[in-house]
């Protein structure tokens, strides 16, 4: 790992914490995931090639967006939480 992977993944996390617009930190998530590449794949698409790489990151993403999909299918079948009751002035 060099200097140049750490402050390509942790300067952009900075940038995203202090951002007041989405898209700056829209812009500091996408310049932290080059930076998580860089660091986490190499080595990866060396051992298996880019195809099975992007397989397995696909297959990754699919295998963690279906608990999260069904979590807020079931809170939204649920409704909204009631708010705070506020005592009357």
């Amino acid at each position: 790992m060099s200097v140049i992977d750490w402050l390509l993944d942790g300067d952009p996390a900075v940038l995203t914490g202090i951002a007041l617009l989405i898209g700056l930190a829209a812009v500091a998530q996408a310049i932290a995931g080059a930076g998580n590449a860089v660091e986490g794949g190499g080595f990866l698409v060396d051992l298996f090639g880019a195809r099975i790489v992007f397989l397995i990151a696909g297959l990754g993403v699919l295998l963690v967006l279906l608990p999260v999909m069904l979590v807020l299918r079931r809170a939204e079948a649920a409704g909204p939480e009631p708010g705070p009751d506020y005592p009357s002035p």
